[in-house]
Parts: C-alpha cells; sequence; structure tokens
C-alpha cells in the first residue's frame, strides 16, 4: 500500500469519525431520534480496523461509552417520572 493510499485512508477514516461526533452531539439533544444499535454496530466496525491511530482509537471509545449513557426517550422519561410519583 502506498503511503498516499495509507493517508487517503486515515483521512476517510478521520472523517467518519467526526461525522459520529456530529450525529452524537445532535442526538444528545434529541435522543429519542437515537438508533442506538446502528451507531453501536457503526463504531465497533471502525474500532476492529487495525490501521486507527490511538487518538482515532480513543475518540471512537469516548464515543462508544456516552452511547452506553444515552438517555431515555421524553415518553419513557414522563413513564418514568409518572411511576416515582405514585
Amino acid at each position: 500500500m502506498s503511503s498516499l493510499t495509507v493517508k487517503v485512508a486515515m483521512n476517510q477514516i478521520r472523517i467518519e469519525i467526526a461525522q459520529l461526533e456530529r450525529v452524537r452531539t445532535v442526538l444528545n439533544c434529541h435522543p429519542w431520534l437515537m438508533h442506538r444499535d446502528y451507531w453501536v454496530e457503526s463504531i465497533d466496525s471502525l474500532l476492529q480496523r487495525t490501521d486507527l491511530s490511538v487518538p482515532d482509537r480513543q475518540r471512537l471509545e469516548a464515543l462508544q461509552n456516552l452511547l452506553d449513557t444515552t438517555v431515555t426517550s421524553p415518553a419513557t422519561r414522563s413513564a418514568e417520572r409518572e411511576s416515582q410519583e405514585v
């Protein structure tokens, strides 16, 4: 693999990670839009790559951790509040 090809591949990975970070920011404000399984699979797929740099791997792991602590939907939160009030 030429160094140009490697640079292009690494740049593509960084672009994908940045897109995931932007999506995560939006979903943080609108968690009911979350299709968690899709994003978990996307991140897992990227984490399986052997050519990831350490910073890219750390960014993906941070995103993965955020997905593990995702807020529930407004309807679910409302139902949880009602059950606590009883």
